[in-house]
């Protein structure tokens, strides 16, 4: 492909394209779903009612069900998408379904690292890790990352980031 040998030569690299992306694992794949199917189950309660209040067919709400396989096929899919790794010179992340989005940064280009969790992503143990750089769009995410495995790809992306605030733990009072 035309685009992997232009992505080459900007990264002066191939590795960040053919790098073994590191999937999220069940939680991350679990979350897909959770908010698929919630997004369909409401599509669907909301033409039930409509069908109820307004009289239209059976037929109309039961046509409407045909969301839910095609809400489940969506969360699926951009769960097998979902992805990251660190190479010698990048880090990658993949994410999206209908549209895959691959994004290498050259580690260098790595400016800071944000790492964040929502009130689900907290009870379900994921972070979202946000690589910033100067370039681009200038914030790539990694969503949806089990905690343990966030920290890790941090310390890999940028050694040494982390290290002032593990040190503040061995340190006494």
């Amino acid at each position: 492909h035309e685009a992997r040998r232009v992505a080459a030569e900007v990264l002066r690299t191939r590795e960040p394209l053919a790098a073994a992306l590191t999937p999220h694992g069940p939680r991350a794949t679990r979350r897909r779903f959770t908010r698929s199917l919630s997004a369909g189950v409401a599509i669907v309660a909301a033409v039930v009612v409509l069908a109820a209040v307004v009289h239209w067919p059976t037929w109309v709400w039961a046509v409407s069900a045909a969301i839910l396989p095609a809400a489940a096929a969506l969360a699926a899919d951009r769960a097998r998408s979902l992805g990251h790794a660190v190479t010698a010179t990048a880090l990658v992340t993949r994410i999206g379904s209908l549209v895959r989005r691959r994004a290498m940064l050259t580690r260098e280009g790595i400016i800071g690292i944000t790492l964040e969790r929502s009130f689900f992503q907290r009870r379900a143990g994921l972070t979202t890790l946000t690589a910033t750089t100067a370039a681009g769009r200038q914030a790539y995410a990694v969503p949806d990352v089990p905690d343990a495995e966030a920290l890790a790809v941090c310390d890999a992306a940028m050694p040494g980031l982390l290290d002032p605030f593990r040190a503040g733990d061995d340190a006494g009072p």
